[in-house]
């Protein structure tokens, strides 16, 4: 199992092994170059832009290979003359996980000075509203653009299914009260990884976005290491549907049944530098984990805690936090209230270089092996427990089968 810039051993016997849930590999068909050039010589996109007074590309700048294609489509307009184009970063998204292609210092530099969108500051402009009169505010530039690009990796997200597509306007484009107002009821909802149809969440992520309208897009699905393994330019939700194909052959291994212990890697640096960024790999774990089972995190945490915003407030009763979280929410708080909902829920061990008092605050056990948290978790569940191993939990959302066919035969009738 990858923890940090090395791996750990995991041995499971035979009889205990429900499944080892990796990603699977996919080569791409196309080069970037040659998607994007094909889809704007079948669209009016260079016609419109030539009455433009504003292009705006904006982009996911976690992604390496988003941040290229923002560069490349720059540069193909400007080849046609036009200079009216602006780079437009989205808000780094802490659901999100980071590029595996990025340097170390977490950011690849357009060559077109990029602006970055900040939730808070940045000036917004309103697009609409929903069924219930809340107003939809993105980011002004955006908004007020003549022509609208996008470029977003896609990947599976712990709370509205898939990364790109709606949520990439909304929260990515969003301002702070729009991000509140749509994403609040994420505190107490059904966590659906890689699940968009009768997810609520991504239903109105999907409203809000249609509030504006967008250009061009490109969608990209990269692999755990960087690799584009496919790149759909073109319509905005044409393309996001079809990344959202190839993210769920890739990402969604199927599994039986849920296991009763489930050990999770959140697939070495970057993304266990710290448990904040480890965080999402424990939410997913929990979905494919027996009710009250076991979680077990592997996590270096080279930087200890990351950027959780209250500090894990320990010793203040649930109901307590709940309500700090809906007052001053954030998605780095809808973050920490869901790992602190996963610790409730079933018994999760870390196994990472962070003091036992620091895990505990999340309501954490903390194990200083993998070894030493299988045993005591095989002592708790008992020796027939099945396990599923899960080395790219950053990256991977496994599909219940049993679930599955539920689901299907509900949908028949």
């Amino acid at each position: 199992m990858p923890y940090g810039a090395t791996d750990v051993a995991v041995a499971v016997q035979d009889e205990n092994l429900l499944g080892f849930l990796a990603p699977l590999e996919e080569s791409a068909s196309n080069r970037l170059e040659e998607v994007v050039r094909t889809a704007l010589a079948g669209k009016n996109l260079f016609e419109a832009a030539r009455q433009a007074k504003r292009i705006v590309i904006a982009f996911q700048g976690k992604s390496g290979a988003c941040t290229s294609a923002a560069n490349l489509l720059a540069m193909q307009l400007s080849d046609q003359g036009l200079e009216n184009i602006e780079l437009l970063e989205e808000a780094w998204d802490p659901t999100i996980p980071l590029s595996g292609a990025m340097r170390t210092d977490g950011s690849i530099q357009p060559l077109h000075m990029p602006t970055r969108h900040d939730p808070r500051g940045s000036q917004a402009a309103k697009v609409g509203q929903l069924d219930d009169g809340s107003e939809i505010l993105l980011n002004e530039t955006f908004a007020n653009a003549d022509v609208r690009c996008v470029i977003s990796d896609v990947a599976v997200n712990p709370f509205w299914g898939y990364s790109g597509g709606p949520s990439f306007v909304v929260p990515g484009l969003a301002s702070e009260r729009t991000i509140k107002t749509c994403l609040t009821p994420c505190l107490k909802a059904e966590r659906l990884p890689g699940a968009l149809s009768g997810n609520p969440t991504y239903e109105k992520l999907l409203h809000a976005s249609q509030l504006t309208r967008i250009d061009f897009a490109v969608h990209l699905v990269e692999h755990p290491d960087g690799r584009v393994a496919g790149a759909f330019a073109g319509d905005f939700m044409g393309t996001f549907q079809q990344a959202c194909t190839l993210a769920g052959k890739l990402f969604r291994p199927s599994l039986r049944r849920k296991a009763d212990i489930v050990i999770s890697s959140a697939g070495g640096a970057p993304w266990d530098r710290s448990l904040f960024e480890a965080s999402p790999s424990a939410l997913v774990a929990a979905n494919i984990c027996k009710d009250h089972g076991i979680v077990i995190l592997v996590a270096e945490c080279s930087e200890g805690l990351g950027r959780f915003p209250s500090g894990g407030l320990g010793g203040v009763e649930s109901k307590a936090r709940l309500a700090h979280a809906r007052r001053f929410f954030s998605l780095d708080i809808l973050l920490e209230h869901s790992l602190r909902r996963v610790s409730g829920d079933h018994r999760v061990y870390l196994v990472s270089t962070l003091p036992e008092h620091q895990a505990s605050l999340y309501g954490l056990l903390d194990a200083k092996s993998v070894r030493s948290a299988l045993e005591r978790a095989i002592r708790h569940a008992g020796k027939e427990a099945k396990i599923a191993l899960v080395p790219y939990g950053s990256h991977t959302a496994p599909m219940i089968e049993q679930d599955y066919e539920t689901s299907q035969m509900q949908f028949i009738s």
